[in-house]
């Protein structure tokens, strides 16, 4: 995607290990898509072939930094030689622009912070200091949280620096109504996903089309009290694996087992 760019006569993309993404390192630590371009002629810009390829490809296949090259070299058999691609430039060589606005300054603490830097200028692009699809998810969420406005996540890859950012922040739309708990009804009616598989069941019997069969082979003792514990929490945690469906006068209601640590008793 990155040689269909019209300013890119050759392109190649190669995972390689890069800086840390800020406090979601442990997720996204490894390697990460770099690109690497030539020019048709004179010079391109590495920012706008991200954009390109950003526009055109799902978030996880757009190069975190690409780098712009005079050739792409080669092995002697004409095959790219990954190990000659030099290591990019993730501070981008940008000189470093502080913020002239509150709202500019209280984003480039969010950028830093998402990034796990100490400071970010405003001219500085999010993407190529490092940042990946968690840390942008961070970035949003803490923007709508801090500054109580929704920027859908799509408005950073176009818009991935502080100074580009800031002025779409103004046109953002209202902050969705946080999720609140409701009064539990006695008996909850069934989701549309629910009532499928209660009419396919109905319908065609008993299956095991959607059972999904796991062995698991364990050497050692087996405690088994402490496997049972543990099967206990499991299924005291996540309520799905205490529901059962019932039929109500002819109606498919859901009636969950009540919960407990250690038995559980459906009704």
């Amino acid at each position: 995607m990155l040689a269909a760019h019209p300013a890119v006569s050759q392109a190649a993309v190669i995972a390689r290990e890069t800086p840390g993404g800020g406090r979601d390192d442990a997720a996204t630590a490894g390697r990460q898509l770099v690109g690497y371009v030539v020019p048709v002629s004179g010079e391109v810009d590495p920012a706008a072939v991200r954009r390109y390829a950003g526009q055109r490809l799902p978030e996880f296949m757009v190069p975190v930094a690409v780098v712009v090259l005079d050739q792409l070299p080669l092995t002697l058999n004409g095959k790219l030689d990954r190990k000659a691609l030099p290591t990019p430039d993730f501070a981008g060589g940008v000189r470093y622009r502080a913020p002239s606005t509150p709202v500019e300054g209280t984003l480039a603490a969010m950028f830093a912070e998402a990034l796990g830097l100490d400071r970010v200028g405003i001219d500085d692009d999010f993407f190529a200091l490092g940042g990946r699809s968690l840390s942008a998810t961070l970035l949003v969420a803490r923007i709508r949280s801090t500054l109580g406005v929704e920027v859908p996540i799509r408005t950073l890859f176009d818009f991935p620096t502080v100074a580009g950012l800031a002025p779409r922040l103004a046109v953002g739309g209202p902050v969705r109504a946080p999720l609140v708990p409701w009064e539990r009804p006695e008996r909850i009616p069934l989701s549309f996903a629910q009532t499928r598989l209660w009419f396919l069941h109905r319908f065609e019997g008993p299956s095991a089309t959607y059972n999904i069969p796991l062995a698991v082979r364990l050497t050692g003792k087996l405690n088994t009290d402490a496997v049972a514990e543990a099967f206990a929490d499991v299924i005291a945690r996540h309520e799905s694996l205490r529901t059962v469906l019932a039929e109500d006068g002819g109606s498919r209601t859901n009636g969950s087992c009540l919960p407990g640590r250690r038995r559980s008793r459906c009704r």
